[in-house]
């Protein structure tokens, strides 16, 4: 549990280099919330329920759907954009803080500088490894669904057995990945040594990785689960509520940077 209290206190010490995580996920938000959506065409959604003759017209439908589509596409392409300025300059600021003792929001540019080539790369190549992945997968499927016409209930039984397996593995899959943007960040790693560092150390730490990404992962749930009535606020509850992600994938991103610091030190003295 020691990287779990390290985590804590590094949060609790560096929380405001958190602030453009929260912004990755509340402008979005804001942009794309229901709320939102709902407010912009309030009059024509009461016309619509006070005459319910009118709710049989496709044209009136389609055309409040029309104009609600383009905020949510909106949301989504802003949030991609986003991702590629605020991920690899935490990373950075992170990575910072963890070396020296010290980093704020003046180190966010410098990181983004830094790091903004490597995050590209990195991009691409989860693009790479998730396309073979899928190919993986969509065989997998392939062979279970002629295994289910040819066997029957026997096939479906193997059927759930295989789906459960693959959930674990791909989970297994993403922990063994976690430790790939890290190392490019940490020690300047090409692509394709990055990825064979993280596999590296998290194959020896696999239930450490596994257990703390799932710890944080569950108790961001719960808590976004408790606190996701306030999205019926217009634009105050989506603020609040994307408090919750930011803070969990700056948890995340902390603990890979923690342990990825400490065991690759280990692995270079025993070297």
């Amino acid at each position: 549990m020691k990287y779990l209290e390290k985590t804590v206190n590094f949060i609790i010490k560096n929380y405001l280099l958190a602030i453009p995580l929260w912004a990755m996920q509340v402008i979005p938000a804001v942009l794309g919330s229901r709320t939102v959506s709902l407010l912009s065409d309030a009059g024509r959604w009461m016309s619509l329920l006070s005459d319910p003759s009118a709710m049989r017209d496709p044209a009136e439908i389609l055309g409040i759907i029309s104009s609600i589509m383009p905020l949510f596409v909106g949301a989504g392409i802003i949030s991609f954009v986003l991702a590629f300025v605020v991920l690899p300059a935490t990373y950075g600021m992170i990575n910072k803080a963890a070396a020296t003792g010290h980093a704020d929001l003046n180190d966010f540019v410098p990181a983004l500088k830094e790091n903004i080539v490597k995050y590209i790369l990195y991009w691409l190549g989860t693009l790479v490894v998730f396309f073979i992945i899928g190919i993986a997968m969509f065989l997998v499927i392939l062979l279970l669904s002629l295994l289910v016409i040819l066997l029957k209930w026997f096939g479906i039984i193997i059927a759930v057995l295989a789906f459960i397996a693959i959930l674990i593995l791909s989970f297994v899959i993403n922990a063994l990945l976690g430790l790939w943007f890290p190392s490019m960040v940490i020690e300047n790693l090409s692509v394709f040594d990055a990825l064979k560092k993280s596999i590296s150390i998290v194959s020896k730490n696999l239930l450490v990785v596994v257990g703390i990404t799932l710890l944080i992962s569950v108790a961001s749930a719960i808590v976004g689960f408790i606190l996701s009535f306030l999205d019926i606020i217009p634009v105050i509850g989506p603020i609040i509520t994307s408090i919750i992600p930011a803070l969990s994938s700056f948890a995340l991103f902390t603990f890979y940077i923690m342990i990825y610091r400490e065991k690759s030190s280990m692995d270079s003295a025993a070297v």
